[in-house]
């Protein structure tokens, strides 16, 4: 009788893991449409936008968390990027840009240099997080991956599949 109970333990345990991850993937698709809605009347480094975008960012977590090969399957880590990090890079260009052409010298000088050294900010954060991502999934699935392999899969050059886990784990 323990295999059964073993067998149906491990069906409500499937159960709850697809569950939770239909919410994780539901909040994922909500916080980004609420991200779009702020951006709109907001600017893109105001501190409720940020700290939208974190919260964001521990969604797309979350789902990849909770099943690895889903996550490879709908390009969790690459949605990540264009929802999160990319749009934020684009829209620093886009003011450092506006910076450089405007009129006012004097001042602009000074809010370039605010802008560049944000951004320089932003951009170290933006790898320090898949830095630890990519030591957060080492550890967890035992595998050996740079940060530069783990941006090599995720573009859209490299379409990976789950089997892929395999040659990536440590012998």
């Amino acid at each position: 009788r323990l295999p059964h109970a073993q067998l149906f333990l491990s069906a409500m345990s499937d159960q709850e893991n697809v569950r939770r991850l239909k919410s994780a993937a539901r909040a994922v698709d909500e916080l980004r449409q609420q991200l779009k809605t702020m951006l709109v009347s907001m600017k893109f480094n105001d501190r409720f936008v940020v700290e939208h975008r974190k919260r964001l960012c521990d969604a797309f977590v979350s789902v990849t968390d909770l099943d690895i090969r889903y996550a490879v399957k709908h390009d969790i880590e690459q949605n990540l990027w264009k929802s999160v990090f990319y749009p934020t890079i684009d829209s620093y260009r886009n003011l450092i840009n506006e910076t450089r052409e405007s009129q006012n010298l004097k001042r602009s000088r000074k809010r370039l240099n605010e802008a560049e050294e944000e951004f320089q900010r932003y951009l170290s954060e933006s790898l320090e997080f898949y830095q630890h991502r990519v030591a957060e999934l080492q550890k967890r699935f035992n595998l050996k991956l740079t940060v530069a392999e783990f941006v090599k899969l995720n573009t859209p050059q490299h379409s990976w599949n789950p089997t892929e886990f395999d040659s990536l784990r440590e012998e």
